[in-house]
């Protein structure tokens, strides 16, 4: 249903990318008009409704793999945290049940977003600004 929703968003041609030139550093960029603002609240509702079954499959493995019943059974639940320090302190815990491995297992595919975080500022179709620029470090909202 969201990949019908997002083909169809597409299919509207709702970006036209140009070539610019930043005026301060001579680089060249790749700007991209916004002509018409992705649907949100539509797609928040699907997205939110797929990240919440993802986590509560995660949840449900943490908690299967911590023993019957696992030692923390309240507070049994699978790992994400935003950085290793965090994960390290609170996030182990959660996991205290499981074998070995499957911690080292579940400490592998809870990586931290750590050093991964980008800002991204949201302008609104139709005003003044409603461009993006792509430069080689990443997404610039001008």
């Amino acid at each position: 249903m969201l990949n019908e929703a997002i083909e169809g968003f597409h299919e509207r041609d709702p970006y036209r990318p140009f070539a610019d030139t930043d005026p301060t550093t001579g680089e060249n960029l790749v700007r991209v008009e916004i002509k018409e603002n992705p649907p949100v609240l539509e797609w928040g509702v699907l997205i939110g409704d797929v990240l919440h079954n993802l986590r509560s499959s995660l949840d449900h493995l943490a908690y299967i793999l911590g023993g019957d019943p696992p030692p923390n059974e309240g507070g049994s639940e699978f790992p994400i945290f935003w950085s290793r320090t965090d994960y390290r302190k609170k996030g182990a815990p959660k996991i205290v049940g499981a074998c070995d491995h499957a911690q080292a297992v579940i400490e592998d595919c809870s990586r931290t977003t750590e050093g991964m975080r980008h800002e991204l500022s949201v302008i609104p179709y139709g005003s003044s600004m409603s461009y993006t620029t792509l430069t080689s470090t990443g997404w610039c909202m001008s």
